[in-house]
């Protein structure tokens, strides 16, 4: 099991990051199915056109390199991380939340007394949820 504890600001630091990823992530997507001839505009009907034959220059052929694989993100080292042990010291404590990010179907088969249910892919909709005053253990297995 992986416990991570951190504070609002660092939480609030991760979603920006992650949104940031998506919205990148998106941007790439959507580059690359415009750039194959898709179009998210509507077809119109054009009169066909006769062009003079254009003479293109040879074109030298480029080995093809494999993409790089794109990276996953990884959660930044400056994050306080606790041990199994640690985080079981905390259970009960007044000051203390513990979050379940794993799905709800993994949260449903078993999860820490108390916790919070909230996947990484909600947290940025659901940050408000989360109290200000207490410290949060973060947990996905």
């Amino acid at each position: 099991m992986i416990v991570i504890r951190l504070d609002r600001r660092v939480l609030w630091g991760i979603v920006a990051v992650l949104l940031i990823l998506v919205a990148l992530g998106a941007g790439v997507l959507i580059g690359s199915l415009t750039s194959r001839g898709g179009s998210t505009a509507a077809a119109v009907p054009q009169a066909p056109v006769q062009q003079a034959p254009v003479q293109q220059p040879p074109v030298q052929q480029l080995p093809v390199q494999p993409q790089a694989q794109a990276q996953q993100p990884q959660a930044p080292t400056n994050l306080p991380m606790i041990t199994v042990d640690e985080a079981r010291q905390e259970l009960g404590q007044p000051n203390v939340v513990f979050v379940d990010a794993r799905v709800a179907d993994e949260y449903k088969r078993g999860h820490i007394k108390g916790a919070i249910s909230m996947p990484n892919t909600e947290v940025a909709q659901r940050l408000s949820e989360l109290p200000k005053d207490k410290d949060l253990i973060i947990y996905c297995a």
